[in-house]
Parts: structure tokens; sequence; C-alpha cells
């Protein structure tokens, strides 16, 4: 699937793409009109189970389900993504998703306010809808990126025990320092008392 700047998006199987050598030029994606350009390229694993994310620069986004962007051939113009307005600006960025995928879409505008939300916390919408706020803008600001920032559970819980581990290396030095001063307090008790004998 390629996303423009512009508001259109085109979906195509991935063996319209034929191999090229690595100096070629590739093939058209997409026909894009004066002033566009794409701003988001991605492969769909399940189209059952995925959803396309876009945001766009007056902090407005919104997700559809990928099965709304009907197939077409490689090269065509594509089909409206989002109902771009002068509330709406142009499309700074997507994300393919799928169902159940969990973490935070971060967003940082022009003057350097940034933003960080739930992926759930943004609702579906049909495809060629404006979608709902997911950042305020102060006025003449604008959202100049967007990312997606997955969570791990595995990484996640591999955090955890290696923390676990370290507090226990951190707790058995503590231990043996605390042996070493004990020893010493001792040592020097038993000095006293030969000095006291004498």
């Amino acid at each position: 699937m390629l996303l423009s700047k512009k508001g259109k998006a085109i979906r195509f199987k991935e063996e319209d793409v034929r191999s090229m050598g690595r100096a070629a030029a590739g093939v058209r994606g997409i026909r894009l009109g004066a002033g566009d350009r794409v701003v988001e390229a991605s492969a769909i694993e399940d189209p059952k189970t995925s959803k396309l994310l876009i945001v766009m620069e007056n902090g407005l986004g919104k997700m559809t389900a990928v099965e709304q962007y009907r197939f077409q051939g490689r090269g065509g113009s594509g089909v409206k993504a989002a109902q771009l307005t002068a509330k709406t600006g142009d499309v700074i960025g997507g994300c393919i998703l799928q169902d159940g995928d969990d973490g935070d879409l971060l967003c940082i505008s022009k003057q350097g306010q940034a933003i960080r939300m739930r992926l759930s916390d943004i609702p579906s919408r049909g495809r060629a809808t404006q979608g709902v706020i997911v950042m305020r803008m102060k006025a003449k600001d604008k959202v100049a990126t967007m990312s997606v920032v997955m969570e791990d559970p595995e990484g996640k819980e591999a955090t955890l025990e290696a923390a676990e581990e370290q507090r226990e290396e951190e707790v058995n030095v503590i231990k043996k320092e605390e042996r070493k001063v004990k020893r010493a307090k001792t040592a020097a008790k038993s000095d006293t008392k030969k000095k006291e004998v004498k």
C-alpha cells in the first residue's frame, strides 16, 4: 500500500512489482498529481486484520480497515484515503497496524511540541472521512512528523529479568561489604582487648 500527501492511497499485489537491479529506476506504484508525493509505503500481511493509521498536518488522525481499499492495478491514481480540507491539512504520514497491536502514537510539531497517545485511543473511521483530533495545534503550528512506538512484551519481560539479576548482584555486593565491616570491627575489638591485657 502507498499513501500520498494529498490523501490518495493505492493497494496492489506485491508480485506486480518485478525484481530489478540496484541501479534501476523502478516501476510506477501510484500516479501522483501536481504537488503530491508518497509519504508512506507499507506491506500488508493480513488484510482482514490490518488497519491504516493516517495523521494529518493540522493534528487530525484516524484508523481505517485496509479492506476498505480495493485492489487496483499498479500505477493507478489510487482512491481517497482521507477527506482533506483546510481544517485537516495534508497527510503527514501513516502506518499499517494489525488488530491487537499495542503501542503509542508519537507526533512532533514544527514548533517543537510533542504528544504521545495510546493507539487504542484512536477511533476507526471510514476511508473518506476527516478523522478526529489527536494533537491540538497552536496558531500557525503544524505536525512535522509522526511515529508509532510498539510495545514489546518479550522485551519488557527480558528487561525486568535483567533488572532483577542486577538487583541481586548489587545485594550480594552489599552483603560482602557488610561482612568485611563486621570482620574489621571484630578485629578492632580483639586488638583493643589484647592491649588492655598488656
